[in-house]
């Protein structure tokens, strides 16, 4: 597996309002979460932003969702407006909770031009919520609830022996289960607010704290953690002392991490 880190929040100042992270089986290419301004990160880096395979929404805010139907549209059509070939497959949207999903009602309100019909650009929806779907040969994914202000996702992705987790922004409580969901993970990308010193903003606004999410990862034996989405005003230094006192310095991966291979 290789992970490509497209825009982490506050980890990338010319892209503060963005998320995404964009995971690579063999040829399989699948999308964790679209802020606004990953088509473009797409587009400017890849070669293959046409050829996205999947998208995975964790929730509706702006900064996780909203780029979806610009990544739609790109595959209708160029930079000029022209219709290109249509793709051969479908591009999976992966939306957990389909029939209530938040995340739909929100991009239908928001940009209803691109949700007049799914079939039109070649999208189809994918529910895991119930079940886990399979992606592709030996590729299984699974999403569970978080804890956050509004309906929030997470995800959790296997391929032959190897497993990945993606936690959005979410509170840490028992009743998640998120020790089982994420135990002997190869990665975690964890969403969070800051360290301990700002935990209770993050309480507020219902996210984890570097050193909450550290201990659950060491308690379910992670081998690697990506932490992303830190508070624009927090130092950064603060998260990565913590989380690495508990964790060691081999197990948290640089805040300027570019591509992971796991």
């Amino acid at each position: 597996m290789k992970i490509n880190i497209l825009s982490t929040i506050s980890y990338d100042v010319s892209h503060k309002e963005s998320l995404g992270f964009l995971i690579r089986i063999n040829n399989f290419k699948l999308l964790l979460d679209c802020g606004p301004y990953i088509p473009q990160i797409l587009n400017e880096n890849f070669s293959f932003r046409n050829n996205i395979d999947a998208v995975f929404i964790s929730h509706d805010h702006v900064d996780h969702a909203i780029g979806l139907p610009w990544l739609l549209n790109s595959i209708v059509y160029d930079e000029y407006y022209k219709i290109i070939d249509k793709r051969t497959t479908p591009i999976k949207l992966i939306i957990p909770n389909n029939n209530e999903s938040a995340i739909l009602k929100y991009l239908k309100q928001t940009s209803p031009w691109m949700f007049i019909k799914c079939d039109y650009f070649h999208a189809i929806i994918e529910d895991p919520s119930n079940k886990p779907v399979i992606l592709d040969e030996d590729l299984i994914i699974e999403s569970f609830k978080l804890k956050h202000s509004i309906e929030n996702w997470g995800i959790t992705i296997k391929h032959g022996n190897k497993k990945i987790c993606y936690i959005s922004d979410t509170l840490i409580t028992k009743q998640l289960g998120l020790d089982q969901k994420i135990k002997d993970c190869d990665l975690v990308i964890f969403n969070i607010g800051g360290s301990s010193k700002e935990k209770k903003m993050c309480n507020d606004y219902a996210f984890a704290t570097s050193k909450e999410a550290a201990l659950l990862c060491k308690s379910s034996n992670v081998k690697k953690v990506l932490f992303t989405h830190v508070f624009h005003q927090y130092d950064l230094k603060n998260v990565v002392s913590e989380a690495t006192e508990i964790l060691g310095n081999e197990r948290v991966l640089p805040i300027s991490s570019q591509e992971i291979i796991i």
